[in-house]
């Protein structure tokens, strides 16, 4: 599939479960999609890599994001408080009205984005990467086409946490995430209920492959195999297709997927077991409980 937009870094902070200050819960899913949204309008990175600017306006910001025009200026008000980007242009949001006092939204604004990770470019076994600063500067890597495939597929600007928090921890030797839902739906601030929801969903429309395997304890362990890259999505999809089908028609044997509605964020629905999930054979060699998976980066930590 064709690459439009690249990959953006943001930090792996923003997710991380033992932060209690982590953005997610400040900015919700709205805030992050805006954020994701200004990302497509990135023109340049400046200050050795640390920061990037925004040049849109209004309208392209609605176009993209779905939000009315004042939701949006709210919006970014919102990631100027956390500290996320900053207003450059206009120095002033009442500089954005005219005499009627009308928003002009096609007037050009330029913001600068000030919470990214700061990287250093190296050369690693002849391929230039980015190397993080500090342990603040973990990051994980978006891939705003793989976005656009979402949005194809009439997945909302909901399912976007659940992506990025995925993605952040699946990067084990076998590039699947091993959070509990419980935790899961702490670390979004959400209700595991919805996070049942959205998986399923997301299997049912083949971004997201889920099933369990032993722990080595006598127990079940859930794991999930995110696809993080449009480009990658053709190769996601031969090998995992057939699970996410046989997922989706036992589910489909309760009650449809597709006449899900979402009435609001912790909006209760359908029953879960873990036993819902594609059962998958496990090597007496795999030990899940040895591997780490903290932190997200992106394959080749290369900004693009």
């Amino acid at each position: 599939m064709e690459k439009l937009y690249g990959s953006v870094k943001i930090k792996s902070s923003w997710f991380d479960q033992k932060n209690k200050k982590r953005k997610i819960l400040d900015i919700g899913y709205k805030g992050l999609n805006m954020y994701l949204t200004l990302c497509k309008y990135r023109l340049k990175r400046e200050n050795l890599n640390e920061e990037f600017l925004f040049y849109t306006t209004i309208t392209e910001l609605r176009h993209e994001s779905g939000y009315s025009a004042d939701e949006t200026i709210e919006l970014l008000k919102l990631l100027i408080r956390k500290k996320i980007i900053k207003l450059e242009k206009p120095t002033r949001w009442d500089r954005l009205k005219d005499e009627k006092k009308e928003t002009k939204v096609k007037e050009l604004i330029v913001l600068r984005a000030i919470d990214v990770p700061q990287t250093v470019s190296v050369m690693k076994e002849g391929q230039r990467v980015d190397e993080i600063k500090s342990a603040d500067d973990l990051w994980i890597s978006v891939d705003l086409d793989m976005l656009e495939l979402y949005k194809g597929k009439k997945l909302s600007d909901k399912y976007l946490p659940l992506h990025c928090l995925m993605s952040k921890l699946s990067n084990g030797l076998e590039q699947k995430a091993f959070m509990t839902i419980t935790k899961m739906a702490a670390t979004l601030g959400s209700h595991q209920d919805t996070i049942h929801k959205y998986i399923k969903v997301m299997n049912e429309k083949n971004v997201l492959c889920s099933f369990y395997r032993n722990n080595g304890k006598g127990g079940k362990k859930l794991e999930h195999k995110i696809c993080k890259s449009v480009m990658k999505y053709e190769d996601f999809l031969k090998i995992n297709k057939e699970t996410m089908n046989r997922n989706t028609q036992r589910w489909k044997s309760k009650e449809d997927v597709e006449e899900i509605e979402f009435i609001g964020e912790d909006d209760d629905g359908l029953d879960f077991e873990e036993e819902d999930f594609e059962d998958e054979q496990e090597s007496e060699d795999f030990n899940i409980s040895g591997m780490t998976l903290e932190h997200g980066y992106d394959e080749q930590g290369i900004y693009h």
